[in-house]
């Protein structure tokens, strides 16, 4: 009888150990946590890339002709504070036939930034008569 409770007493006390050491593995250590919020919020800026081009049959007339209407774009713009400008890319490439040279094309970007969604748009209708519209796109500021 002795004999029988001790096995008795000795299996329980190793089921529990079994469990309590399977429990611990469990849930050490182990925080899990659950957040989630959510906002609309409205694109208040606007990005426009415009590209002014030319091509002919002199590298030099065309390359001048980008430089003239980027300065006449660039001078439309001048006064305009609310407006970030920035000039980018500036290519001027071959055009081949029979692998022969047989004229020019050049272009230049040029991106405007605003807050000001009105304002760029007025603008870019102007800028218009000699720039084309590459991109346009619209995003949240960094102040929202």
């Amino acid at each position: 009888m002795k004999g029988l409770l001790l096995l008795l007493l000795s299996s329980f006390f190793m089921f529990v150990s079994v469990v309590s050491t399977h429990a611990d593995e469990l849930y050490y250590n182990l925080v899990q946590l659950d957040f989630s919020a959510g906002e609309k919020i409205e694109n208040d800026l606007m990005r426009v890339v415009l590209v002014a081009s030319s091509e002919g049959t002199s590298a030099k007339t065309v390359s001048e002709m980008v430089n003239k209407e980027m300065q006449w774009a660039l001078d439309v713009l001048e006064k305009e504070s609310k407006i970030k400008k920035e000039t980018l890319g500036y290519r001027t490439n071959p055009q081949y036939k029979n692998r022969q040279i047989v004229g020019w094309y050049a272009s230049q970007q040029l991106q405007l930034e605003s807050e000001d969604i009105e304002l760029l748009t007025t603008l870019v209708g102007t800028l218009q008569e000699k720039l084309k519209v590459q991109n346009m796109t619209f995003a949240v500021s960094d102040n929202k």
